[in-house]
């Protein structure tokens, strides 16, 4: 979608590349650390003002989820596609400052190790640290091979050496030494730092130049968005629709956080399937990301059409797939999940 705005509409007026329509992809959808991940890439096509406009969309993407989410649930809870809440009174209260004090602190890991054997936030830094060595290896090995590779970030070999990573440490049964909960952290913390030195380093000079083109861009991505919600998600989940589509939501508009979040506002007590719909699916989104990264490069080598064309055929070839393995569905009999109804009650 972005991709076909840029090449039909703002590249001609803007004369800008039209690769200007991945900021959708690599920053909407993407989120703040994929938009800072391609910003070399976008640097070395000579592009620096649309690396600034892919940390731009990310940050309102971000947003956006967070209160289109809010705005989507209360009327969902109106038009009755909610199972878990009923009223709007019926909200999870959730504390302005996030801050955990007294009993409700959480514990920050579990220690793998004594203290007289080694620190236990060493192995776990060191875990990460060597996924992305090892993504950075196989990232140049290939690209010695093929040139066009070293134009795709580090992030995505990174995270299939951590998968390469993670088999060795169970094939050896010494998976326990890891701890899901500290690697979280760490990889939230370099998140954090990724997200705020981006946001703080955007040419605001180059946002204000490009307003119109990224708000065509911002518009178009935010009201596909929420059609996707209203139109897929009860033609894909035979249960709990709209819980589990909030989660996909906040994941195309933000972060995985942000999805998580808003599934926990509409299932605070997950009575719903989606918490562990939302867990089954991050193994098959997560390539997706990779995917994203090296259609870009491919967008700015040989331009976008060839690339659109390759994504219509991808979503075809899904489709049609799911159709015929009854993944999706076109309606459903009355008194199943209901289908978002346009008409006025």
């Amino acid at each position: 979608m972005g991709l076909g705005l840029a090449a039909l509409i703002i590249a001609p007026i803007w004369e800008l590349h039209p690769g200007v329509g991945s900021i959708i992809e690599v920053g909407w959808f993407g989120g703040s650390g994929t938009a800072a991940g391609m910003t070399p890439v976008y640097n070395d096509f000579g592009c620096p003002e649309i690396a600034a406009l892919g940390i731009a969309s990310a940050t309102i993407g971000l947003v956006y989820s967070i209160v289109m989410g809010i705005v989507l649930i209360n009327y969902a809870v109106r038009k009755g596609y909610t199972k878990v809440l009923k009223t709007a009174s019926s909200f999870r209260e959730i504390g302005s400052s996030g801050i955990l004090r007294g009993e409700a602190a959480k514990p920050f890991g579990r220690l793998r190790f004594e203290s007289f054997a080694a620190d236990h936030l060493t192995l776990q830094l060191a875990v990460i640290l060597i996924a992305v060595v090892l993504g950075w290896l196989i990232r140049n090995g290939l690209g010695a091979l093929l040139p066009i590779v070293n134009s795709i970030p580090v992030f995505p070999f990174a995270m299939v050496a951590g998968l390469f990573i993670q088999m060795i440490f169970v094939w050896l049964k010494i998976d326990d030494l890891l701890d899901k909960a500290t690697i979280t952290r760490i990889s939230g913390t370099a998140l954090d730092y990724l997200i705020i030195s981006s946001v703080a380093t955007v040419s605001l000079n180059v946002v204000i130049t490009y307003f119109l083109p990224l708000t065509i861009l911002i518009f178009a991505a935010a009201s596909f968005s929420v059609w996707v919600t209203f139109w897929l998600g009860p033609k894909m989940y035979p249960e709990d629709w709209f819980e589990c589509a909030m989660g996909d939501f906040g994941v195309m508009c933000g972060t995985v956080a942000s999805g998580l979040l808003l599934t926990r506002i509409v299932d605070p007590e997950n009575k719903s399937v989606a918490l562990e719909v939302f867990a089954y699916k991050r193994p098959f989104v997560l390539p997706l990301v990779g995917g994203l990264s090296v259609s870009t490069v491919m967008a700015f080598r040989y331009g976008p059409w060839p690339v659109i064309f390759v994504w219509i055929g991808i979503l075809v070839l899904s489709l049609v797939i799911s159709r015929a393995c009854g993944w999706f569905v076109y309606s459903r009999p009355k008194g199943q999940t209901p289908v978002l109804n346009t008409t006025s009650q």
